[in-house]
């Protein structure tokens, strides 16, 4: 297991590279040492954050989002958020000018303040590496402004994945929640926690309801999936991730993962 020092770095200076109409996308790419935080800030335009060989936590006051590589979590404007590298790997960060496409195809950006996380596929991650060089491509307007209409698009068309975990505001749910996170295990039910947390088991199910729009074993699911995703990013085997989280073996562990995002675990969580 890994023990490095967390470091802590200051976020991208804002103000060049704020997105407009002549610069609809506008991409940073920085080389980040395993457990580096950027510090929590904020963005008056709407970005997508992921790295292409390693995994990233996001986290928002509303959200955790623990993200493998080619998946990006779209963070909408004015939301506080900082990201943490759980490997050493390249992080990108693609700022966007929102009217920029409004076709009313962008399914992605018709997210109003709701984050998620969204599949990165081969084309995008290429025309992000390409947006991101510092001389490339704005020597040529037009490869820019075909680039930038490409990325837009396969934006608009990204698959959502149901990763991230979201966090209510409602201080007993919170500490269920909390308390859940610290010692993620499949078995545990709402009644156990409810008990820990000082609130009815039908009370917790109605603020699961509605703070989070979802039932307790679905925000369960992704907790866990999250854990997964962090302790594969510390090259922890499969076998030992299952027993951690609770499971018989590690084959009913890899029929969750398979079940939730459609991919078995090596595919899903072990890919670089």
């Amino acid at each position: 297991m890994s023990h490095c020092q967390h470091r802590s770095v200051s976020p991208a200076d804002p103000t060049g590279l704020r997105p407009s109409q002549d610069l609809p996308i506008r991409v940073t790419a920085r080389v980040t040492l395993e457990t580096t935080e950027v510090a929590a800030h904020s963005h008056a335009w709407p970005q997508i954050v992921f790295s292409d060989t390693g995994v990233v936590r996001v986290t928002t006051d509303a959200h955790a989002f623990v993200v493998p590589p080619q998946h990006a979590v779209w963070i909408s404007k004015n939301v506080v958020h900082s990201a943490v590298m759980l490997q050493s790997a390249r992080l990108f960060s693609v700022y966007i000018f929102l009217e920029a496409r409004d076709d009313g195809k962008s399914s992605a950006m018709k997210e109003g303040d709701r984050c998620h996380v969204l599949a990165v596929t081969p084309l995008l991650l290429e025309l992000v590496r390409r947006l991101s060089d510092k001389e490339q491509p704005f020597s040529n307007v037009n490869l820019y402004r075909a680039m930038c209409e490409v990325t837009l698009s396969e934006l608009s068309e990204a698959a959502a994945v149901p990763l991230g975990v979201p966090m209510p505001r409602d201080h007993r749910l919170r500490s269920l929640c909390q308390t859940f996170i610290a010692s993620p295990q499949q078995q545990l039910q709402l009644g156990d926690l409810a008990r820990q947390s000082g609130a009815s088991i039908s009370t917790a199910s109605r603020l699961f309801r509605q703070e989070l729009g979802m039932t307790f074993g679905q925000w369960r699911q992704q907790a866990l999936l999250a854990r997964a995703l962090t302790l594969a990013a510390d090259k922890t085997p499969i076998g030992i991730i299952a027993e951690e989280l609770g499971y018989a073996t590690p084959s009913a562990f890899s029929a969750m993962v398979t079940k939730a995002l459609g991919a078995p675990p090596r595919d899903f969580l072990f890919r670089r």
